[in-house]
């Protein structure tokens, strides 16, 4: 006879499903897991959600790979295709294999320090500067209550 005796139950992240049901995602490259472990983005997903808004984050494959963020947040090519109504990218180089992944959202907003970045060719709106500085701004602005356009659901 085989006994076993569960010692412990541990539930992991899945994230998957929020990315395809989110009004808005918010992705982040490998710079925001090398720089702050994309808490600035949690942060923001956060401000949403707060707002009865669905949003959800997600990772470049580079983020992925460098184990900042699991297989299952990762946007692109080898990762999930979203449509977003509201996509945005953070300190995103703008690869063909990301951009295949995100392209057809409504609403493509790039954040990025380097304005030569291919990100701004799919943006409809573009930031450049570093997303350090620029995300705590837009998360104030969301918590007074700008949502880019969208609705509680």
């Amino acid at each position: 006879m085989f006994a076993v005796e569960i010692l412990n139950t541990e539930r992991k992240e899945g994230g998957d499903q929020g990315l395809f049901t989110a009004s808005i995602i918010i992705t982040g490259g490998r710079p925001c897991g090398e720089l702050d472990d994309f808490k600035l983005i949690k942060d923001l997903v956060q401000a949403f959600e707060q707002k009865g808004i669905a949003a959800a984050w997600g990772a470049t494959r580079q983020a992925v790979d460098h184990g900042y963020a699991p297989y299952s947040r990762q946007i692109g090519q080898t990762g999930k295709t979203v449509r977003p109504k509201v996509y945005i990218a953070i300190a995103i180089s703008g690869a063909i294999q990301h951009v295949s992944g995100m392209k057809d959202s409504e609403k493509i907003i790039a954040i990025n320090q380097d304005r030569h970045s291919n990100i701004f060719n799919c943006a409809d709106y573009g930031i450049v500067g570093n997303y350090l500085e620029i995300m705590p701004a837009i998360i104030k602005k969301v918590q007074a209550g700008f949502t880019f356009g969208l609705k509680a659901s």
